[in-house]
Order: structure tokens, then sequence, then C-alpha cells
């Protein structure tokens, strides 16, 4: 007898419906385990160095606005850490997420460390401009000469120390709200009585109701469930 012969009795067609039928029931496991991380997918497509080239690129960035980004990237990190478990059940299984959670943590957690380094790039310009121009300053001044156009030039430079001071102090005033700035993010993220980080408890993926016993007539089908509500 062929297989076209036997799939056409009763029974063959009730067993195999009701082998699809559990499939399909059990692919909503699955699709809720899945669907757990669709909200994380722009964070781990997002390129970190094309980022930081993005806000360097723009000439209108000011120190409030980096602290916006990093205050938005360290506001989701504290929601990653307490949103992402470290297990997760599926049905009858446990899962290990750790990996996962180790990896959104860690991407979160750089995108704000590189938005801090540029925070503390512009200072260190900033110094770095004021110390050279000291550094010729002072270059000029330890030149010993007795050529009046020597003496001359140096009695210029002296008369006019102060006006330059004022002008290099100025632009190191600049630096200052920055300073203030990093002197606030040294503060550790925690905060009085408990950490930010979250709880690492499992999270339970809830089963949907049961299948109703297959049916034994021909062309039944079952319709395809929903993924269970999270």
């Amino acid at each position: 007898m062929t297989w076209r012969a036997l799939s056409a009795w009763p029974y063959v067609q009730a067993t195999r419906d009701a082998i699809v039928a559990n499939l399909t029931h059990s692919a909503g496991y699955l699709e809720a385990y899945l669907a757990l991380y669709d909200e994380y997918l722009p964070l781990l497509q997002k390129d970190v160095k094309a980022y930081i080239d993005e806000l360097k690129e723009n000439k209108e960035l000011t120190l409030e606005d980096l602290l916006k980004e990093i205050a938005t990237h360290e506001k989701h990190l504290v929601y990653v850490t307490t949103m992402v478990p470290n297990s997760i059940s599926v049905g009858a299984f446990s899962l290990s997420t750790r990996k996962v959670r180790e990896t959104l943590v860690a991407k979160r957690h750089d995108l704000a460390e590189q938005v801090k380094l540029l925070v503390a790039d512009f200072p260190r310009r900033v110094c770095e401009k004021v110390n050279a121009e000291f550094k010729q300053i002072n270059k000029q001044l330890a030149i010993k000469t007795t050529d009046p156009e020597g003496i001359k030039a140096q009695r210029e430079l002296i008369e006019s120390l102060p006006k330059l001071v004022a002008e290099l102090n100025e632009v190191l005033d600049t630096a200052y709200p920055y300073f203030d700035a990093l002197d606030k993010m040294a503060r550790p993220l925690v905060r009085p009585g408990r950490t930010v980080f979250a709880h690492s408890a499992p999270v339970h993926v809830h089963p949907p109701p049961p299948l109703p016993a297959p049916p034994l007539s021909k062309g039944r089908s079952h319709p395809r469930p929903h993924p269970p509500a999270m």
C-alpha cells in the first residue's frame, strides 16, 4: 500500500493534523521569546564608531547636548539591567540569557563612555593650546640678548604679558564647565541603600491555553494560536 493511500485514512489524517497543530502551538513559545528582544535591536545594530564620528562632525554640538546624550545612554543602561534577566523560562525549558544581557549592557555602557570622552576632549584641547602658548612665552623670555632689537622685542613682550595672560585665561575659562561636568560624572551609579542595577530574577513566558483534542474528521485543521501575552 502506498503512502498516498495511507494518507487518505481518517486516522492518519487526524494524526498529521495533530502534529501540525502541536508544532504550531509550540512555536508560540519561541515567538514570544524572540519578541522580548525586539526593542533592543536598534541598540545591537548601532555602530558606535559611526555614532561618535557623527557627534564629532557636528560643529554646533554643545556641552548640554553631550550631557543629554550621556543621560539617555545611562537611563537606558539602568533599564536594560532591570529588564533583561540572566535566565528565562520558555515553556518547560530554562534558557540562560546572561550573554545577551552582558552584550546589551556592555554596548550601552560603551556608548555612554565614548560620549564622556568627547566631553573630556574639549578641555584637554583647550589646556594643550594654553600650555603651548605659555611655553612659547617662556621660551622667548629665556632668550639672553644684548642686541638692542632683541632687548626691545623682549620689553614689548613683557609689556604685552598682562593682555596675553588675560586672553589665555578667557580661553581657559571655556573649559571650566566641562571640568564641572566631568566631576559630576565621577559619581557612581548607586542610590542610597541600593544599587541601580537590576535584579536578575528569571522572567517567565506564560504558556497559551491547552489545545483541544484533535478531531478524527477529514480535512479538520487547527488555527494558528497567537503568541502568549507578555
